[in-house]
């Protein structure tokens, strides 16, 4: 009887021993330090989902199977997700049935984690990670920004504004939204835009831009 995965069939033992990396696959040494393993499921929890199957030599794809290292450690390994990633990805454990190299009874644990297509999971010290091709990839700056966008973790709207001021807001349309609110005509302009998220510590967001500005000013791209 075929050795296989029966959440992803595709995972069959000759595929995971034989087959390149990939883009949702991993396969990594029981002796990993289970810590190392966050990067990996950040990574596949912020692309298309992936497994990693734990037991199998990444360096020499020989079959060393989780038994020699004991019952706690493939209990952390278990966590794994809920310990070292915030918030913690859905995932899936799967255990099969094997011979090592050795040629005794052993185990494989595969970890199928699942796409988090509306959260940014990262790990436990806030670095973000993304699975690109068989490589597993830290995200910073505009690439990480890009990243929120397609997830709506972060808002275009919601962000700063550098260089506009209230005086820079059409006082018409200001007043227009006064009315449709029908706030209290003693309520400042600076409450009002403050108390929707339009002002935020000392800085107009592009949202306040973008919906009362009176001449033309560049928002942030």
């Amino acid at each position: 009887m075929e050795i296989k995965s029966q959440i992803e069939p595709m995972l069959t033992l000759d595929y995971m021993t034989t087959a390149p990396e990939n883009k949702y696959f991993d396969r990594k040494s029981a002796r990993i330090k289970v810590a190392d393993l966050a990067e990996l499921i950040s990574a596949f929890a912020n692309a298309e989902g992936g497994t990693v199957v734990i037991g199998i030599s990444d360096k020499t794809k020989r079959i060393e199977g989780i038994a020699q290292v004991g019952e706690q450690k493939i209990n952390d390994f278990l966590s794994a997700p809920k310990d070292y990633c915030k918030p913690m990805p859905q995932y899936k454990e799967e255990f099969l049935d094997v011979m090592n190299a050795e040629g005794n009874k052993d185990q494989l644990l595969l970890l199928h984690i699942f796409s988090s297509p509306e959260q940014l999971i990262r790990t436990k010290n806030d670095l973000t990670w993304l699975r690109i091709g068989d490589r597993t990839k830290e995200i910073r700056g505009e690439d990480l920004r890009l990243l929120e966008y397609s997830k709506n973790t972060r808002l275009y709207e919601d962000e700063l504004h550098p260089d506009a001021a209230i005086e820079d807001l059409d006082e018409t349309l200001l007043e227009e939204y006064r009315q449709r609110l029908d706030a209290d005509p003693s309520t400042s302009i600076e409450q009002i835009l403050r108390s929707r998220g339009f002002i935020k510590g000392d800085s107009l967001t592009n949202g306040a831009v973008l919906l009362f500005a009176k001449k033309y000013l560049p928002v942030l791209s």
